[in-house]
């Protein structure tokens, strides 16, 4: 939830669960809208952490900025 928006995100099916440590994000990274941190699989694949929530915030910022169009 944010501000009075509910948002959901629906997950198709879980693979597997696993712990991991998250990593902040690199240089190259911070400021980056989405991107939470970082971290290393088991099979030692690099995976992004996202941020939904400010991914959420971002989409109805651009929804809110963008002019409707009139209907006809």
């Amino acid at each position: 939830q944010h501000g009075d928006q509910v948002f959901a995100v629906a997950i198709g099916d879980v693979l597997r669960i696993q712990q991991v440590v998250v990593k902040p994000p690199t240089a190259e990274m911070i400021g980056r809208l989405g991107i939470m941190g970082t971290t290393i699989l088991g099979d030692g694949r690099p995976a992004l952490i996202l941020d939904l929530l400010s991914l959420y915030v971002k989409k109805v910022v651009k929804e809110r900025s963008t002019p409707t169009q009139a209907a006809a």
